[in-house]
């Protein structure tokens, strides 16, 4: 991964065994659909975990919450071992600075080169412009886009675009990455492909978190999987 640090806020400089702790955690919506009942549940650092269920399931709630884009209505979530309910304002800031996070409604700027995409995340932590070129066609190569980095989003499928995603929710090496289905546009050799690059990461110190109702990812992998019916565990 890349040399340069970039002092994100949420890096831990000791090594914790936990990354992720849900403790009897709810979530009602305000227009009564309920996101989750109860759940308890410990994913651990330096490891990929899968969340598993169907839509309805609960799991794209559970990646909101981990993610600070939305709160529980009861329970606790803890990342970094830091309960999120106690951050103050700028501390959210950094703290979803400091994570990857490939999600559906996060698309990319459409009048901007693929390379410019995965880019922007270092503009916002302020890496050097010389490094940040090497960094960005690292990512590219890695989910095989690098060969299509001066193209715009609109000449690439929606299977290159899902790609980019997630090149641009790895460029700053976060200590964790949360992905939300980012194989659901995926043919399943494509898809083996990407689960490669996720479990690459790993061996680099991040901390993985993939939501899928794919069930064909999840055999022959030895990852935790959380599996969710109906908001619950």
């Amino acid at each position: 991964m890349l040399e340069t640090t970039f002092h994100l806020y949420y890096r831990p400089t000791v090594k914790i065994s936990v990354m992720i702790e849900f403790s009897n955690v709810s979530k009602q919506y305000t227009n009564g659909e309920t996101g989750l009942q109860s759940v308890t549940m410990t994913l651990p650092s330096n490891n990929l975990s899968f969340i598993y269920g169907h839509s309805g399931s609960g799991k794209s709630t559970a990646i909101e919450l981990m993610a600070l884009k939305g709160r529980p209505t009861e329970g606790q979530v803890a990342v970094f071992n830091r309960d999120l309910a106690e951050l103050s304002a700028l501390e959210i800031l950094q703290f979803r600075r400091s994570i990857g996070l490939v999600h559906p409604d996060i698309g990319l700027l459409e009048e901007q080169t693929i390379s410019d995409n995965v880019a922007l995340p270092l503009d916002v932590v302020a890496v050097r412009y010389k490094q940040i070129l090497p960094r960005v066609l690292e990512v590219l190569d890695m989910v095989g886009m690098k060969s299509k980095r001066d193209f715009y989003p609109s000449q690439v499928s929606i299977q290159d675009r899902q790609r980019v995603c997630i090149a641009r929710a790895m460029v700053t090496d976060p200590e964790l990455l949360i992905a939300d289905e980012p194989t659901s546009s995926m043919d399943p050799a494509l898809s083996i492909k990407v689960m490669d690059v996720f479990e690459r990461l790993i061996s680099y110190g991040t901390t993985v978190v993939i939501a899928t109702h794919d069930s064909q990812l999840l055999p022959n992998r030895r990852y935790p999987i959380f599996e969710l019916q109906s908001g619950r565990l």
